[in-house]
């Protein structure tokens, strides 16, 4: 059958052109917020990763976004890297997209205290009516953490007066 033929074999192209209009994507860091508790707290990721374009399916790498925070405060997740795009066969598409990339936040809330002296009372005797005891209040401190007291209120004669104090932070 091959003596029959002179058959000449030309190879096609297959082109796939670029977008003229890229697809937009927009990575969001991840946020959150604790109440202050005297550890070391950690925040990482993107709300999402992975994606949607024309019904084909995406996913981001080469990115992260992270922070470490202690203290009340707030602490910025800003998203570092090399944004890589790839499709669903693991083909690196990034030249397809323009990536925004937002930042998150991880906030540690300040906990509220109240300090409150005692309010006491007793009959006349002639001896300095005293209380040292200071109540906390509210969210209290975190563990290991804590205040020391100085009470100087003092009240001998009939009639009434602050039990004022002072106080300093104990650190754990």
């Amino acid at each position: 059958l091959e003596s029959d033929y002179r058959i000449t074999q030309q190879t096609g192209r297959l082109t796939v052109l670029g977008r003229g209009e890229k697809y937009r994507i927009r990575l969001q860091a991840v946020s959150g917020s604790l109440p202050y508790d005297g550890s070391t707290h950690r925040l990482e990721g993107f709300e999402a990763t992975a994606f949607t374009a024309d019904g084909q399916s995406y996913h981001v790498d080469g990115v992260t976004a992270e922070a470490e925070g202690l203290h009340a405060g707030t602490y910025t997740l800003a998203p570092t890297g090399a944004v890589r795009v790839l499709d669903a066969a693991g083909n690196d598409v990034t030249a397809q997209f323009t990536v925004e990339t937002e930042p998150g936040t991880l906030t540690i809330l300040r906990r509220d205290v109240t300090l409150e002296s005692a309010s006491v009372s007793a009959e006349y005797s002639g001896d300095p009516l005293t209380s040292d005891m200071v109540y906390v209040r509210g969210d209290g401190f975190a563990e290991g953490e804590g205040a020391a007291y100085d009470v100087a209120g003092s009240q001998t004669v009939a009639g009434s007066s602050e039990n004022s104090f002072t106080y300093t932070l104990l650190e754990g």
